[in-house]
């Protein structure tokens, strides 16, 4: 999908990358070879040309959907648009790195220099090197790897007196990623407990799975996630497991115990972004002033959140 909108009159004031650093670049200023679009069929020429508006290429595989954003991006440098104003995304550092070379051999090193070409979560990862401390987080954090989440997760059933031999630490951090993709950030993840919800929920589905649960959790583990172990049980249905239901109870302090150790996973790439730019207008309004076009490679492969976040540039 290419979001698109025509450049304002007179010059650009673009900056740094998130900053607003960088002088007004006048027309012209970026020189590059006459583009060539004789290769291009007319469906793809007509997708290359479409600068104003949305526009979104459905094509099958090998088919050249890819080329049609390449020559995009070319097409719209040769109309003037400054580099610095074009963000385009996509899902594989190697598949941005191909997009960047294939659009420097069309323009030139220099003149694609300025471009934003990265992955989702390499996007991501940079705007909170900049503003991460807006969310609480210390200014240098790390990235949590497969070890720091399973040593966070164990810590937490230890601290809730669950065994962790009773479930699958790997298919809970799963289900915990699972419920980050779908966009539901920590603060609406929080399961009510059962005795405190309304009259709406009164008709509760059955037990249908036998829970592994040790017998720490029906004692003292269920009441430090929120619940008793029957309330945990009246939660789950026949296509709902354990770590189902424990993720959504464990994710708020998940969260919690990443932030006090400084860290944020993989998933927090896409996530803490959407919440910076929901959060923080004025941060929003000029990022969005800044990335004027946005172009998605792949873009039928996007999650709910990666949606969220390119909503929150628009």
């Amino acid at each position: 999908m290419f979001r698109g909108l025509a450049p304002p009159r007179g010059r650009w004031k673009s900056g740094r990358f998130f900053r607003g650093a960088l002088p007004a670049a006048p027309l012209g200023f970026f020189t590059f070879p006459m583009l060539d679009l004789s290769t291009l069929n007319p469906p793809q020429l007509e997708a290359v040309k479409t600068i104003e508006g949305p526009v979104l290429v459905l094509a099958g595989a090998g088919s050249g959907k890819t080329r049609v954003i390449v020559h995009r991006i070319a097409w719209m440098l040769e109309q003037g648009i400054d580099p610095r104003a074009i963000l385009a995304v996509t899902f594989t550092n190697k598949a941005a790195a191909e997009m960047r070379e294939r659009v420097a051999g069309l323009v030139g090193t220099a003149s694609a220099r300025p471009l934003t070409v990265s992955t989702f979560h390499a996007f991501g990862c940079e705007l909170l090197r900049r503003h991460i401390d807006r969310l609480g987080y210390p200014r240098r954090f790390a990235i949590a790897d497969a070890g720091d989440q399973t040593a966070v997760v164990k810590r937490l059933l230890k601290e809730s007196a669950i065994d962790e031999k009773s479930l699958d630490v790997r298919k809970l951090l799963s289900r915990i990623s699972r419920l980050k993709c779908e966009g539901r950030v920590p603060e609406l993840s929080r399961a009510q407990p059962a005795d405190t919800e309304t009259s709406q929920s009164s008709a509760r589905p059955s037990l249908k799975v036998q829970l592994r649960f040790s017998q720490p959790l029906k004692a003292r583990g269920a009441s430090a996630l929120g619940a008793s172990a029957g309330d945990l049980g009246r939660l789950l249905s026949k296509s709902v497991d354990a770590e189902t239901v424990l993720a959504g109870r464990l994710l708020s302090r998940y969260q919690r115990a990443l932030r006090a150790q400084g860290m944020v996973d993989f998933d927090d790439l896409i996530q803490l972004p959407i919440q910076l730019l929901e959060s923080q207008a004025d941060l929003r309004e000029r990022l969005r002033a800044r990335f004027r076009y946005l172009l998605v490679d792949e873009y039928q492969d996007t999650n709910r959140a990666q949606l969220r976040l390119l909503e929150a540039l628009s």
